[in-house]
């Protein structure tokens, strides 16, 4: 059974208090009452909420008062209603992080809306906060494992992007981490006590898109039969993570670039604009230059989301982090499965790193909590890994690259990495920029 959600009313108008007790009781919910900022104050320290509604203008006091003693996780729930429309005042408490400002006479229905979806929202931040703090010691730079140059470079970059604003865009194969990485970048900045918000654009519908991102009104369509604010209103003095960006229909990437551009949301069917403060990862396994260039993808918003371009190495061009990475991923299935840590022998490492790798870092991940499900401790062999590892490592142990091909592939891996940064690029490869731009002629690189 579903506790009550407990409401504070901090109001000194007798009428108008036991009014609003009233009709909040009448809907089931447990009702605290203060007339006074020195009740309200004594009362906020012992009595947990759920949601307030709060007067500003108090016999004792400013409501603002109340509002600097609450930690900033907890003004979110608060409903402020003032007798007077004073947009100074009401600008000051939006800006200290109050859910919603209402002016007095107070509007029944409007307030019982206003209720619901503060506290909808509010259960769904608590969720996310939740999972967060789980998450928050696996999802730190200190938990990516990694030895080789081109990792490091990548880490270097995400560490200073996590202390700026600008909206980030992190691009690499499936399963090679971008989500960890735009967790890392999100717990190291400024914002890690407001939460991440994940948006996963290639399992949303086109038709629910519009409203699952910026939230829609009671009404909007059949079956909406109450509110939702959307995930760039939960994300609110956080991060909105859009994962598989790439993936977003068109009808949508317009308007996700007028809320980059103008930091404004409007719900489906609401006349009214919020201005959110929230700050964008977005991630893709696509190359998004690509498709602007074939008209898949919209070029202004492309260029909005890459102020900051990230991209991650397939693990196939940093053989020197699988040694790391699969040692790592042995002490976890080893905990997973209350087995004996197992360890890697000679011959099985030399196949691992031989293996091309097609689901990087999660393929390797997956590779190795198999082989522990089967093996309680000792050595692996060749013998333990998949067929195909096998069956790969023979064939690239037979076929010998030339000297040519081992450059261009190095060449095009330090290119990858660094978004076709020319400058970069010589640098990373101890060369002038003259000598790279003959390269790319030489091997046929093309971004």
């Amino acid at each position: 059974m579903n506790r009550k959600a407990t409401l504070w009313i901090v109001e000194d108008d007798d009428s108008l208090r036991d009014s609003l007790r009233s009709v909040l009781s009448r809907r089931n919910y447990a009702v605290v009452e203060a007339a006074t900022l020195k009740a309200a104050l004594a009362g906020v320290r012992s009595t947990a909420f759920d949601l307030m509604l709060l007067d500003l203008t108090l016999p004792d006091g400013n409501g603002i008062s109340l509002l600097r003693h609450l930690p900033e996780h907890e003004r979110n729930r608060v409903i402020v209603i003032s007798g007077t429309p004073d947009l100074n005042l009401a600008i000051q408490a939006m800006k200290m992080g109050v859910f919603e400002f209402l002016v007095k006479p107070i509007d029944r229905e409007m307030l019982l809306t206003a209720i619901r979806k503060a506290l909808s929202v509010n259960r769904q931040l608590e969720g996310y906060r939740e999972l967060q703090g789980s998450l928050r010691d696996f999802s730190s730079f200190d938990r990516i494992q990694f030895r080789s140059r081109s990792m490091k470079e990548t880490i270097h970059r995400a560490r200073e992007a996590a202390e700026c604003e600008r909206t980030i865009l992190i691009q690499g194969e499936t399963g090679t981490g971008k989500e960890l990485l735009a967790y890392a970048i999100h717990n190291a900045s400024p914002r890690r006590q407001h939460p991440i918000i994940p948006v996963n654009c290639a399992a949303i519908p086109e038709h629910l898109a519009e409203s699952e991102l910026f939230g829609f009104e009671q009404g909007a369509f059949t079956g909406a039969s109450s509110s939702y604010s959307g995930r760039f209103r939960l994300a609110e003095k956080g991060t909105i993570f859009l994962d598989e960006i790439g993936e977003m229909p068109q009808s949508i990437q317009s308007k996700l670039l007028r809320v980059l551009e103008s930091g404004e949301v409007s719900a489906l069917k609401s006349r009214r604009m919020e201005r959110l403060d929230v700050r964008v990862i977005a991630a893709s396994n696509r190359d998004l230059q690509q498709m602007v260039d074939t008209g898949l993808f919209r070029e202004d918003l492309f260029y909005r989301l890459e102020q900051i371009r990230l991209t991650i190495p397939p693990l196939r061009e940093r053989p020197e982090d699988i040694r790391l990475l699969a040692d790592s991923f042995l002490r976890s299935a080893a905990l997973t499965y209350n087995r004996e840590a197992a360890r890697l022998s000679a011959a099985a490492l030399d196949c691992l790193t031989m293996y091309h790798w097609p689901g990087n870092v999660r393929e390797l991940k997956n590779t190795i909590f198999e082989i522990v499900t089967f093996l309680d401790g000792g050595e692996i062999q060749p013998g333990h890994l998949p067929a195909k590892i096998q069956d790969r490592s023979d064939s690239r142990s037979q076929a010998v690259k030339t000297l040519k091909e081992v450059e261009a592939e190095h060449v095009r891996g330090v290119l990858r990495q660094t978004g076709f940064n020319i400058s970069r690029s010589a640098d990373l490869l101890g060369i002038s920029r003259p000598c790279l731009y003959r390269k790319i002629r030489a091997f046929n690189l093309k971004r």
